[in-house]
C-alpha cells in the first residue's frame, strides 16, 4: 500500500514539475499569449485560444492583402487594410476583458470578408470557407447556451449558403486569369488553416493535459478507495452507490490493542506519537494483507482486522501470532521496553457493509465481533485470547492452553483459551 502511495506521489510530482517547466517557458518567449492574473480560472483556456487566434488572424490578412495587392483586387486591397489593425484592436478589446465584444467582432468581420471576397472573385476564391472559422470560433466559447449557440451557427450556415446561390452564377468583379485565381484561393485556403489550427491545437493541449490530471486523480482516488474497502466493496460501491450490507455466515476477527499506550504517550509530543502509531499500524497492514486478511479500522491505539476466506480461521490465528511477535520490535520511549500487546479472536456470523453518504467507512457487526473485543478487553499483555468454543476450528498444529471460565460483559461466564503458537507445517 505504501508503495502505491508512493508511486502515485512521484507520478503527480513529475507532471506538477513538467507543467511548471512547460509553463515558464511558454511565459518566458510568449508572455502575450498568457492571460493576465485577473482573469477567471475557468475562462483563462478560452482567453489564451483567443490571444493565439487575432494575431494569427491579423497576420493571415496580410498575406491575403498581399495576394490581393499582387492581382490588382482593390476592394480587398483596401478591406484588409482594415482588417489588419482591427484584429489587433480585438487584441487590446480581449487582454482589457471584453471577451464577449471581441468575439462578436470577429464574427462580423469574417462574415463581411467572406461576402466581398466571394462577390469580387467568385465561388473559386474559396473565401466561402471561412464559414470553417465561423463555425468554431462560435463553438469554442463559453458565454453563450447551447441554443444560442446553434442558433448562430445556423445563422453562419445560411449565410455561406445564400452567399454560394447568390454568387453562383454571378460574374465576379475580377476576372482573374487562372493562375492567379489558383493563388488567390490556396493562399486563402492555406491561411485559414493556419487560424484554425491555432484555435483548435490549443484546446487539444488542454484535453490531454486535462486527461492526464484526470487520470492521475482517478488513480490516487482508486487507490484511497482500495485502503478503505476491501476490492470486491469498492467495485459495488462504485456501481450501486449507497449503503452495501452483507450477512456472511463464518468470519474471523481480530482486536488488537496497545497495553498502556495512552500512559506513555502523555507527554510525548503528537508527532511522535502520531509517527509511532503508524509505524506499528503499517507493520500490522502489511502483514494482514500478505495473509489474506482485512484490516477494518484502527480505533485510537487498537487495530481491527477479519478474515473471510475457507481457512479465516488458520488465517486470523496466523495474524495474531504474527502481530504479536511484530509489535516487540518496537520499544516503548518511556521505559526503552518492547512493546506490548493484547489480542482477541473470535470467529462465526457476521454482518458487514458500507455506511454513510459522504464519509463512509467499511464495519462488522454482530455478537462474534463483540466477544472478539471482549476477548481483547480480558486478556494480559503479550497473549492471544480465544473462545474455548473456536480452538476446534482451527487445524491442529495450534497450540492452545486453557485459561478456564472468565466473566464476560454482556455474556456472563465464558470459557476460554491462550493461543501459543503454530507449529511448522511437515
Amino acid at each position: 500500500m505504501q508503495d502505491q502511495d508512493q508511486s502515485a506521489i512521484d507520478v503527480r510530482s513529475a507532471l506538477e514539475v513538467k507543467e511548471l517547466r512547460r509553463s515558464q517557458v511558454m511565459e518566458k518567449y510568449f508572455w502575450y499569449l498568457f492571460p493576465r492574473e485577473s482573469v477567471p480560472r475557468g475562462m483563462r483556456r478560452y482567453v489564451q485560444t483567443w490571444l493565439l487566434l487575432f494575431p494569427l488572424a491579423g497576420l493571415s490578412h496580410v498575406g491575403i492583402f498581399v495576394a490581393c495587392l499582387l492581382t490588382g483586387v482593390w476592394p480587398l486591397v483596401w478591406l484588409n487594410l482594415f482588417s489588419i489593425p482591427f484584429y489587433f484592436v480585438c487584441l487590446l478589446l480581449l487582454r482589457r476583458g471584453h471577451y464577449q465584444l471581441s468575439l462578436i467582432l470577429m464574427l462580423f468581420e469574417i462574415t463581411i470578408h467572406a461576402w466581398i471576397g466571394q462577390y469580387c472573385l467568385g465561388v473559386q476564391s474559396g473565401f466561402a470557407g471561412y464559414i470553417i472559422a465561423f463555425l468554431l470560433i462560435t463553438i469554442l466559447q463559453p458565454f453563450w447556451s447551447l441554443k444560442v449557440t446553434l442558433g448562430i451557427c445556423l445563422v453562419g450556415i445560411l449565410s455561406v449558403a445564400g452567399l454560394i446561390i447568390l454568387t453562383y452564377e454571378h460574374v465576379p468583379l475580377f476576372d482573374l486569369t487562372a493562375p492567379s485565381d489558383m493563388i488567390v484561393a490556396t493562399i486563402v485556403w492555406i491561411l485559414w488553416s493556419l487560424v484554425i489550427i491555432g484555435m483548435v491545437v490549443p484546446f487539444s493541449i488542454e484535453v490531454r493535459h486535462s486527461e492526464a490530471v484526470l487520470e492521475e486523480a482517478w488513480n490516487e482516488s482508486e487507490t484511497l478507495l482500495l485502503n478503505i474497502l476491501p476490492a470486491h466493496l469498492a467495485e459495488r460501491l462504485k456501481q450501486t452507490g449507497g449503503t452495501l450490507v452483507d450477512e456472511h455466515q463464518h468470519v474471523a476477527v481480530l482486536f488488537a490493542d496497545i497495553v498502556d499506550f495512552t500512559s506513555f504517550t502523555e507527554n510525548m509530543k503528537p508527532e511522535a506519537v502520531v509517527d509511532l502509531l503508524d509505524a506499528v499500524f503499517a507493520e500490522f497492514d502489511e502483514v494482514a494483507e500478505r495473509l489474506g486478511a482485512e484490516k477494518i479500522k484502527t480505533i485510537g491505539d487498537a487495530w481491527m482486522a477479519v478474515a473471510g476466506d475457507d481457512d479465516c480461521d488458520k488465517t486470523i490465528a496466523l495474524l495474531a501470532l504474527a502481530i504479536r511477535d511484530q509489535i516487540e520490535l518496537f520499544q516503548n520511549p518511556v521505559s526503552g521496553h518492547p512493546l506490548k500487546i493484547r489480542i482477541g479472536i473470535n470467529s462465526g456470523r457476521v454482518v458487514a457493509g458500507v455506511i454513510g453518504r459522504r464519509k463512509f467507512a467499511y464495519d462488522v457487526w454482530g455478537d462474534t465481533v463483540n466477544v472478539a473485543a471482549r476477548m481483547e478487553e480480558t486478556g494480559l499483555p503479550g497473549r492471544i485470547q480465544l473462545p474455548e468454543e473456536m480452538i476446534e476450528k482451527l487445524p491442529p498444529r495450534f497450540k492452545v492452553t486453557s485459561r478456564g471460565s472468565i466473566e464476560v460483559k454482556g455474556k456472563g461466564f465464558l470459557r476460554t483459551a491462550w493461543l501459543q503458537q503454530a507449529l511448522p507445517v511437515e
